[in-house]
């Protein structure tokens, strides 16, 4: 029987549990330009670089969203353990062996989920009249990561128009880490971790 240790920066809370199985799930393609922002969507078009990371260097081209999923059984269902978006292009046993051991920041989740999106996209077309992002595109995130709580068809995890990608953030509330891969100077992979054990 295998166990998982769990632990919740936020809260510092630190538990044991049981699971079941986990799987590496694909989410969907997306296409990033260059600087890519990943944060919680109740935090997008704050100027606060502690509350929203924008990862700059990144290779321009189409990325492979994957999230793994934990199976906790009775003791707390399935939850997301990681995200993970490689370069699409690059051949698949260079993805097997991308070294993510550079962490870029962490973070901060107030609302249960957490987006990576090509930051130029977000600028250009989430933002209302009053220059604030909209509230419409922030239900729309809530939306997909709420699929299987409504009764919906489909995953928790989603591509959003081909720009980015929006999960649960496992356990929910938390600070998480964010690492990415490299080649050379350019950045190839990102990958956030909700679970301590992944």
């Amino acid at each position: 029987m295998l166990y998982l240790h769990i632990e919740n920066q936020k809260t510092k809370v630190t538990m044991e549990r049981e699971v079941n199985f986990y799987q590496r799930l694909f989410a969907g393609n997306i296409k990033l330009d260059g600087d890519v922002i990943i944060g919680d969507p109740c935090y997008f078009g704050r100027n606060n670089d502690e509350i929203n990371n924008v990862i700059t260097k990144v290779k321009p081209g189409w990325y492979e969203a994957f999230f793994y999923e934990v199976d906790y059984g009775k003791s707390g269902g399935s939850r997301e353990m990681a995200l993970e978006i490689f370069f699409k292009d690059m051949p698949e046993k260079e993805k097997d062996y991308l070294c993510f051991d550079e962490e870029i920041g962490r973070v901060p989740v107030d609302a249960g989920m957490v987006c990576a999106f090509d930051f130029g996209y977000i600028e250009n077309n989430m933002r209302g009249e009053n220059g604030e992002y909209s509230e419409d595109w922030y239900q729309k995130m809530c939306n997909i990561t709420l699929r299987s709580f409504h009764g919906e068809e489909g995953y928790d995890c989603d591509i959003y128009e081909d720009r980015g990608v929006v999960t649960p953030s496992g356990w929910g509330d938390g600070c998480y880490p964010v690492f990415v891969a490299k080649d050379g100077d350019d950045v190839v992979g990102i990958r956030v971790v909700f679970t301590g054990d992944f």
